[in-house]
């Protein structure tokens, strides 16, 4: 009896010191080994040496506390510290070097049966629940439904320090799972946040609209290569499906959106500054590429497949404008490419500023309009025409290019050039006015047209009936 009366007084010390139980009696009807019986059948035990075990059996279908407990602030008592529900504590020691335990405070479990035991059918498992209630007060500085403090003292050291750590060690089917669930359940239970997270330095994330994520801050994402073997990755990446169909406004979708605004007074007071929508910087510093490797600092493609129809395809749209009652900017430029050899080493074999590749299958019908580049006028407000369509400068440097324009030595199905009125320019090597009928061809011409021949000849053509007198050659003197 004595050592039941040491596990009594041992196991209700504790309780006693740790708790404090408010409006409960509870009556002790066995004492058994190392076991107290309570008269409801619950039982506090201690069969396993250093642990404490209350159980309890929960008969009400509405459920039951398997241990309550109620720590209230005495009604006269103004706080000033902390009043707590429960507090844990497991404590190593020095004597401790094996290092490959583990310490834990709290271990919290909700199981769908007990070890070993057939399993019901649950709605639902919740390991912790916590939950800070503001009741009607209008004082609460503060509400944490949890609060997780990382301590250790100066000269402590841990490998990781994790504030959380969620794992999902389930071997069973979870047709949805996800690691943190914010704001989850009924929308009338729902008080909407500021933000859902907060970040360490005020940033935040949010998903206040259904549909969008808001960052509020600067994003760097530091990429690296997982696979360097299957030809694609991407550092980041976005996809989607276009299902706009339009409303009284239309369907405007952008997959990626760059919007910012430099407002009034926000003058720059600095020298050599910019803005820029979008900066693509790459770099190559290897030197052992293979041959056929190339870099592009911007690939944009879109296609139409599938049996798709569409009225336009626009590989890339830019555009500066001058809007409304602004000053008028110095340079206003659509599209400014630089290409820059800056290097003592051998210069590239082929240097060019823009290279347009045209390549086109053939299609059923010839097009209305093809080119490889096309200068469109659509002025409807400026009192004087653009000075050129295409225009060679040689720039601040004054330095000079060898030709004005140069057409490579290809195919020409027509004419090198053709002039507003219609009229055309051919090359060739044609010696006789046959010959260059000949070769370019009734349907082809148009009065005003010249050839020029590479054995030093020059025809014109004066009239457009298809007959050998449409071609006059021009007889040059040798004079000044």
């Amino acid at each position: 009896m004595t050592n039941k009366k040491q596990i009594l007084t041992t196991v209700l010390s504790v309780l006693v010191s740790v708790f404090l139980v408010a409006s409960v009696a509870y009556a002790i009807t066995t004492v058994s080994g190392t076991t107290i019986t309570l008269e409801n059948s619950a039982t506090i035990a201690n069969s396993t040496a250093g642990q404490i075990e209350v159980a309890g059996l929960s008969s009400p279908a509405a459920g039951a506390n398997g241990l309550y407990v109620v720590n209230t602030l005495a009604t006269a008592a103004n706080l000033t510290g902390e009043i707590i529900g429960g507090r844990f504590a497991a404590n190593s020691n020095a004597n401790d070097t094996n290092a490959s335990g583990s310490v834990k405070g709290v271990m919290s479990q909700a199981r769908a049966c007990v070890p070993d035991g057939t399993p019901g059918t649950v709605f639902e498992l919740a390991a912790f629940y916590g939950s800070a209630d503001a009741k009607d007060s209008t004082g609460v500085s503060y509400l944490r439904g949890m609060e997780v403090s990382l301590d250790g003292l100066a000269g402590s050291a841990a490998t990781l320090a994790q504030g959380v750590l969620i794992s999902n060690n389930s071997s069973g089917v979870q047709t949805t799972s996800y690691a943190l669930d914010i704001n989850s359940g009924t929308a009338v239970a729902h008080k909407a946040f500021t933000a859902d997270i907060r970040l360490q330095n005020g940033e935040t994330i949010d998903n206040a609209t259904n549909g969008i994520v808001t960052v509020g801050g600067n994003v760097l994402i530091n990429g690296a290569e997982t696979d360097d073997t299957s030809g694609y990755e991407q550092f980041f990446k976005v996809t989607g499906a276009l299902t706009g169909v339009g409303s009284g406004s239309g369907s405007k979708t952008w997959v990626m959106n760059v919007d910012a605004t430099r407002a009034a007074g926000a003058d720059i007071t600095v020298g050599d500054s910019n803005d820029m929508g979008l900066k693509v910087a790459m770099t190559n510093k290897a030197t052992g590429n293979t041959a056929g490797y190339y870099m592009r600092g911007l690939d944009v493609a879109v296609s139409n497949r599938d049996g798709g129809s569409i009225t336009s395809l626009y590989g890339g749209h830019i555009s500066a404008t001058q809007k409304g009652s602004s000053a008028v900017s110095t340079d206003l430029w659509g599209l400014s490419v630089k290409v820059e050899a800056n290097s003592p080493n051998t210069a590239a074999t082929n240097v060019i500023g823009v290279n347009v590749e045209y390549d086109m299958v053939a299609p059923t019908g010839a097009p209305t309009i093809s080119a490889g580049v096309r200068v469109n006028q659509n002025s409807d407000y400026y009192s004087a025409y653009p000075l050129a369509g295409f225009m060679v400068d040689n720039g601040a440097t004054n330095r000079p290019w060898q030709y004005g324009l140069y057409i490579d030595n290809t195919t020409i199905g027509t004419a090198d050039i053709r002039l507003s009125s219609g009229a055309l320019i051919f090359t060739g090597a044609q010696t006789t006015r046959a010959a260059v009928l000949a070769e370019v061809g009734a349907a082809n011409d148009a009065t005003g047209s010249i050839y020029l021949s590479t054995a030093g000849k020059l025809y014109v053509q004066v009239a457009d009936t298809g007959a050998l007198t449409d071609w006059q050659k021009v007889t040059t003197t040798v004079a000044d």
